[in-house]
C-alpha cells in the first residue's frame, strides 16, 4: 500500500489509528502537502454547502414576504350570493312549514286552498287556470335572454 492510499484510508477512518501512526505518516513532507491539501479542500466544501444553505433559507424567507405580499390568504367572507342563497331557503322554508301548518289545520280534507292575488280560493278550477297562465308566461320567457341580463346587470356595476 502506498503512502497516498495510506493517507486517504486514515482520513476516512480517523478513529482506526493510533496518534503514533499519524505522526509517523505526515513526517513524510509529501504526505503531509497532501494532507493539508486535502483538509483545505474538505474545509472549502463544508464553507460552500453552509453558504449555499444560508441563501436558500434566505431565498425561502423572501418567498414567503412575497407571497404574503402579492397572494394574502382569502379571508371568508360572506358574499351576495351566499347571502341570497340563504334568504332564499329561509323563504322556501317558511313555505313548507306554513304549508304543513296550513294541511293540518285543514284536516284531510280533498279541499283545494290556494292563495291568488292575495285572496283565498277553494275552487279548483280558478287555482288550475291560474297554474296554467303562469306556467304558459315562464314558457314564453326566453331563459338565454334572462341569464344575459343577469349577467350584464352583474357585471355592468
Amino acid at each position: 500500500m502506498d503512502k497516498t492510499e495510506r493517507l486517504l484510508r486514515m482520513m476516512e477512518h480517523p478513529e482506526q489509528y493510533s496518534d503514533a501512526q499519524w505522526q509517523e505518516l505526515l513526517s513524510d513532507e509529501e504526505c503531509r502537502e497532501l494532507y493539508e491539501v486535502m483538509r483545505l479542500s474538505a474545509s472549502a466544501f463544508e464553507a460552500e454547502d453552509a453558504k449555499e444553505k444560508i441563501a436558500n433559507d434566505i431565498k425561502d424567507e423572501e418567498w414567503q414576504k412575497f407571497e404574503t405580499k402579492y397572494f394574502p390568504q382569502k379571508q371568508h367572507s360572506w358574499g351576495w350570493m351566499q347571502i341570497a342563497a340563504m334568504f332564499v331557503g329561509v323563504l322556501m322554508l317558511s313555505g313548507i312549514a306554513l304549508t304543513a301548518v296550513h294541511v293540518a289545520s285543514h284536516g284531510s280534507s280533498e279541499e283545494c286552498v290556494a292563495y291568488v292575488y292575495g285572496e283565498e280560493t277553494t275552487d279548483r278550477e280558478t287555482v288550475m287556470e291560474e297554474m296554467k297562465r303562469l306556467m304558459g308566461e315562464i314558457a314564453e320567457d326566453d331563459p338565454q335572454d334572462n341569464i344575459e341580463q343577469q349577467l350584464n346587470d352583474l357585471f355592468s356595476h
